[in-house]
């Protein structure tokens, strides 16, 4: 009897933690100046009438950093904006990712390529 309760307890835990995943929008702007310098900004905003979780938020470029705040919670659809810049006149592919903090659970990926100077 012990273990059914135990189980049971275990179910219910494992398909309560995806309810508390953070629900959010991102976006992305990417801005090239003249000579190479482009400015990357980007958006978060929680899209849920409760508070998220503290949350990782890394934007690279080609393998190096270039956003890369200590991690944050959001409140009730509120919004954190970040931005970064890089000096670069090759073509570039910002690689976003979002992780829980506490849980290192993935919450979102994006992938945007920018092109070279011309």
């Amino acid at each position: 009897m012990r273990s059914l309760i135990f189980i049971a307890a275990a179910l219910l835990t494992a398909g309560c933690g995806d309810s508390i995943t953070p629900k959010i929008s991102t976006d992305l702007k990417t801005t090239r100046g003249n000579g190479g310098l482009i400015t990357l900004s980007l958006t978060v905003k929680n899209e849920t009438d409760r508070p998220t979780v503290p949350l990782v938020v890394v934007v690279e470029a080609d393998g190096k950093p270039v956003i890369h705040p200590a991690a944050f919670a959001l409140n009730r659809n509120e919004a954190h904006t970040v931005t970064g810049t890089l000096d670069t006149k090759a073509a570039v592919t910002a690689q976003l990712t979002i992780k829980e903090a506490e849980r290192g659970k993935m919450v979102t990926t994006l992938s945007k390529e920018i092109p070279a100077v011309p």
